[in-house]
Parts: structure tokens; sequence; C-alpha cells
């Protein structure tokens, strides 16, 4: 589950119209090698979903590398963005479950004040990624799935 998050991630950071560098992919994922990372990324990239664009010369490190998304990769983030909700409800459920569990005061937030707080984090997260009918459709399950599940 965590390896398919992490593409996850990587496809929503990146931008179909500009490059970014391996550092700032490499802060996202602190606790992985950077053998495991560019692992990832090379797996997406030979699925042709990310382009990759190789600098020579002066660069060191992690800025020798620079990434961007293909129209496959936008095409299978927006897809993955459409139908998240669908595949990792049970994740989301669990969370919340457990994040339910660890309130000691549960009369600071009501449960609609809950439900809105988490779509509207959902949302920030998503924009611009999706068109605002996707994103009120996303809304909309999630918000059932929170009432159903608090």
């Amino acid at each position: 589950m965590w390896n398919a998050l992490r593409s996850i991630v990587i496809l929503k950071l990146l931008d179909i119209d500009s490059f970014t560098t391996s550092r700032k992919i490499r802060n996202l994922f602190p606790d992985l090698s950077q053998d495991t990372l560019y692992s990832k990324i090379n797996a997406l990239a030979s699925f042709g979903f990310i382009e990759i664009l190789k600098k020579g010369g002066a660069f060191g490190g992690d800025d020798r590398r620079e990434y961007k998304l293909t129209i496959e990769g936008k095409r299978l983030r927006d897809k993955l963005i459409k139908y998240n909700i669908e595949v990792l409800a049970p994740e989301i459920e669990k969370i919340l479950k457990q994040k339910i569990g660890k309130i000691e005061n549960p009369l600071i937030q009501d449960k609609e004040e809950k439900i809105t707080d988490f779509i509207m984090e959902f949302s920030e997260e998503c924009k611009g990624m999706v068109d605002n009918e996707t994103l009120k459709e996303q809304q909309a399950v999630i918000k059932k799935l929170l009432e159903n599940s608090l």
C-alpha cells in the first residue's frame, strides 16, 4: 500500500509544464534510501508517466536530474485522484478511527466540524489537480463516507 501511495505523491508533486528537482522529491521521502526512491522514479519513467532530464556539468548530488509529468502521467494522476476515495476508503476510515480514539476531549469538535475540516483539508490537497466538478463529487463521497464512519 505504501509503495502505491508514494507513487501517487510523486505524481502529485510533478507538473506537466515544468521540471522538478530530485532534491524536492527526496525531501518528501527522508525515510527512503536514494536507491529505493530512484527505483520508484525510474519505474514510473519506464511506463512513460514521467520524463527525466539529466543535467551534466557543474551540478552535483540530487540536482543532476529533474522530472516532469508526461501527458500519460497527468492522465494517470487525474484518474487516481478521481477514484482515490474508493480505493483508499478503508485506509481513511482506519486513520480516522485512530485519530478519533486519541482525542481526549470529544466536546472540542462535533461530528460536523470534523467532517468539514477533513473535507477542507482534502480539497486543499487536490486543488488544481482536478476540475471543480470532480472535486465536488469527491467531497460528496468523502462526506458520505465520514458520516457513516463517525
